[in-house]
């Protein structure tokens, strides 16, 4: 199947007005959802079989508003006109004149079955029965109603108000007019939505819990402890690591859309042991007090026992964990789908990013990976592990047309090709603005740093340091989870000892000196995790300007290890010695404030705005002239170290050579003239 045949299908059906909602199910989504309608300024009816249960949903979608309400996003006034227009029952009144329902009961198929025999009956012949589930077929939904070309799923994630995501999902007998009505209706709420096909765990479910299960796996194995896994995978680009993500979301409702996807699918999703037996002690996560994790007085004992008792009964190869793991089962079920054809091409990474916080959807990180190397990490893992890592189909033919991903041109995206004769880098990219360089570390799924891109950004910081015409850098983190994660554990992991790793080590901190002692500043955007190696190359740089989401840390302590790349010493010298020993010694992460408050960054912003900040400061710097910019530079970089006699020395040194500029005579002249003036750079 060709690439251009995997695009959302045309749907040329004109979509159908909405001008009433009702909404099946009073619990945290069904108030979300109803939140989510009413601010876009259409009517909705919750419908609960209890009094108390309305109360709640009408209540959940008060929460949402009076929290707009106390941030000034809105007024009082305009919290209570919105709230005018969501409406409660016990019984069906108010539903007949509904063009759209929304059931959002509990994820039971014989409770939503019950729920649409019964919608069927009292709502217009006119209106769409949509279902919020997660899982569970849509096809089969709607057979229970005389209506199932106006019958399809309208998947919103928790919590609505907050998540961008709609799966819009097509059943069996879904007619155009209603999927185009369902794709509106998302829009016109401000939702982003993507369509899929039906079928277990549809798009996101379906990707994110063949990663999840292949973590649950490698646990049991005793690749790696749980704590250690949530640490690697969300240094990997991920918000947050898999085990804590279950126990937020419910381990109980991970275990069963893993048994769905078994049934549908085979061993790809087979079961775990252990996931099994926390669902039958009722450690169903944070809501029980104990999942994966206990919470509160509990003890974690019990699930480190089981673990040790499933690893001894381990008759496999036991390989030490590593994020490819993870990310590969993601990356080859997608190619899956795209076969399947249950979602379209321009679908995949945008659903990924919204629905879990990726920083790059699978399809982007398997481009940037190289899908010759996705291919040939697969098979590794198939010879060792078993079938369920056999590559897709799709990947293999992609690797034999030479459509490799960004290395080539063309993978599953299209990438722009180097030009003839220019250096070819796989990992760094160099965009120019003007006087100002922009520096990208393009490594996914989280901009490790292994010892090509080392090598690359040392290519990168000669060949800028010697341009005249660029007067200043910003360096930033493709994505936009991460600025640096860390550097590449599989690359330490592999490393000989002694001498070999501390060349590597000395080797990093070459390149990171280097761009320290550059003449022109470094502005580094952070745009996300700042760890381990990450945090030593912004340390690097000569300001730091911080996403409000960016994280922090030196984690290498919780691995056994010591920073490598200058940690130890850098770090004191910016946030002073009892917290960079603190820091150091317990590798803990802190936010972007805590950042601040010790004078790691200069700013905090908002999450995307990291970028157009620290370029708009590199801007403001580049109006200044060259020689300028270059003197300053050298003097407080050679007087740092100086005691203040040698260090003002030096500074009288770097007045003396810049007074003999053309660009002196130029500043002065127009400084009495009261003019801007146009250096020259000479």
């Amino acid at each position: 199947m060709a690439l251009e045949t995997q695009n959302r299908p045309a749907i040329t059906a004109k979509p159908l007005p909405i001008f009433k909602v009702g909404i099946v199910g009073g619990g945290a989504m069904g108030g979300g959802i109803a939140q989510v309608v009413s601010n876009s300024g259409l009517p909705v009816v919750i419908k609960d079989i209890s009094q108390d249960a309305v109360d709640k949903g009408i209540s959940t979608a008060r929460k949402t508003y009076e929290s707009r309400v106390k941030k000034g996003k809105m007024s009082a006034s305009e919290m209570e006109q919105k709230m005018a227009l969501i409406s409660g029952t016990t019984s069906w009144e108010g539903f007949d004149d509904c063009d759209l329902v929304i059931e959002a009961v509990t994820e039971k198929m014989d409770i939503k079955k019950a729920v649409f025999k019964e919608l069927d009956q009292v709502v217009q012949k006119s209106a769409i029965l949509a279902t919020n589930t997660s899982a569970l077929s849509v096809s089969e939904l709607a057979a229970v109603t005389g209506r199932p070309d106006k019958v399809a799923g309208l998947h919103f994630f928790n919590p609505a108000p907050v998540m961008k995501l709609v799966e819009v999902i097509r059943a069996e007998q879904s007619s155009d007019e209603t999927v185009a009505t369902l794709l509106a209706f998302c829009q016109d709420v401000r939702k982003y939505p993507v369509l899929v096909k039906d079928g277990a765990g549809f798009l996101v479910n379906r990707l994110l819990l063949a990663s999840f299960n292949e973590a649950v796996k490698a646990l049991e194995e005793g690749a790696a402890p749980a704590e250690q896994i949530d640490m690697v995978v969300p240094s990997n680009g991920f918000p947050m690591g898999p085990f804590v993500l279950a126990d937020m979301l419910g381990v109980e409702v991970c275990s069963e859309v893993v048994h769905t996807l078994n049934a549908a699918f085979g061993d790809r999703f087979k079961p775990t042991e252990l996931l099994d037996w926390l669902v039958a002690e009722g450690r169903w996560g944070q809501k029980r007090g104990a999942g994966f994790y206990s919470y509160g007085e509990g003890d974690d004992s019990a699930v480190k026992a089981k673990i040790a008792e499933i690893s001894a009964k381990y008759q496999g190869e036991k390989l030490p964990f590593e994020v490819d793991r993870f990310v590969l089962p993601m990356i080859n079920e997608a190619a899956i789908i795209l076969e399947e054809g249950g979602a379209s091409l321009e679908d995949v990474d945008p659903a990924m990013e919204m629905g879990t916080g990726m920083g790059r959807g699978p399809l982007k990180v398997a481009d940037q990976m190289g899908l010759d190397t996705v291919v040939e990490r697969l098979e590794f893992y198939a010879s060792k592990l078993g079938d369920r890592f056999t590559p897709a189909p799709l990947l293999k033919r992609m690797v034999a047309e030479g459509k490799l991903g960004a290395k080539s041109g063309q993978g599953f995206h299209t990438h722009e090709v180097q030009e003839e004769g220019a250096k070819a880098r796989q990992f760094i990219k160099v965009d120019r603005d003007e006087a100002v360089a922009i520096v990208t570390v393009d490594n996914p799924p989280a901009n490790a740093l292994n010892s090509k891109v080392i090598m690359e950004l040392n290519d990168v910081i000669e060949e800028l340091d010697a341009d005249d015409t660029i007067k200043a850098l910003v360096l930033t983190g493709g994505g936009t989870m991460a600025f640096i994660a860390g550097a590449d554990i599989k690359e330490i992991a592999e490393i000989a000892p002694g001498k070999e790793a501390e060349q590597l080590a000395a080797r990093g901190q070459v390149v990171f000196t280097r761009m320290e002692n550059m003449k022109k500043p470094v502005i580094a955007a952070i745009n996300g995790f700042c760890l381990g190696g990450g945090n030593e190359l912004a340390m690097a740089a000569h300001i730091r300007i911080a996403s409000d989401k960016a994280k922090f840390g030196q984690p290498e302590i919780n691995l056994g290890l010591v920073p490598g790349f200058g940690g130890t010493q850098r770090l004191p010298r910016i946030i002073g010695y009892a917290n960079a020993a603190e820091w150091l010694l317990t590798g803990d992460m802190y936010t972007a404030q805590q950042a601040l408050r010790v004078g790691l960054v200069q700013k905090v912003v908002p999450a995307g705005d990291e970028l157009n900040q620290a370029l708009a400061l590199a801007k403001k710097i580049a109006t200044k002239g060259r020689l300028a910019i270059q003197y300053t530079m050298q003097a407080i970089q050679e007087g740092m170290n100086k005691d203040i006699k040698e260090a003002l020395a030096v500074e009288a040194k770097y007045f003396g050579e810049v007074s003999k500029t053309e660009d002196k005579k130029i500043g002065v002249s127009a400084f009495i003239t009261k003019q801007q003036p146009k250096f020259v750079d000479r």
